[in-house]
């Protein structure tokens, strides 16, 4: 019943095994029980990432933060951010602050820009921002009142 090998296969396979470098073990989270409603809308404006809290003056301002964060963490957030499904006329982020607000340079005025050099528009509401970090936290593989606590304020 099954394949036996011969003692010379069993002992080649062990040394084998044995000159194979381990990988060091990885540092397994603590799973936390998620929250009912990680994205609050009141008190202070201030945001949980991965444990470091950070306060804010706004909302968009939280949102602003949390791209930048993200994008320092993983290069290649941002495109893969790009690449996903935006509003229904703007963009989220854009390589140009005009491409944020086309024709409404009044408004690309307002948007801010990330430390790689891409774009956010800021002129968004709360629900708004609420959506845009929740892709945010999909794209970055984030579980959202776990790895990101968001409270946006009132």
């Amino acid at each position: 019943c099954g394949y036996k090998p011969n003692p010379d296969q069993v002992s080649s396979f062990l040394i084998e095994q044995a000159r194979t470098p381990i990988p060091p073990l990885t540092e397994i989270p603590v799973e936390r029980p998620l929250e009912r409603n990680p994205i609050v809308k009141s008190g202070h404006v201030s945001y949980i990432l991965q444990g470091k809290t950070t306060k804010a003056r706004s909302a968009a301002e939280i949102l602003v933060n949390v791209l930048d964060e993200l994008s320092k963490r993983d290069s290649s957030f941002i495109t893969r951010f790009d690449s996903r499904k935006h509003g229904r006329k703007r963009r989220y982020v854009a390589r140009t602050r005009e491409e944020l607000y086309p024709g409404r340079l009044g408004l690309a005025e307002k948007s801010k820009q990330l430390s790689n050099g891409w774009w956010v528009g800021t002129n968004y509401s709360k629900n708004n921002i609420n959506q845009i970090i929740q892709l945010a936290c999909e794209v970055a593989g984030l579980r959202i009142g776990y790895d990101l606590t968001v409270n946006l304020g009132e």
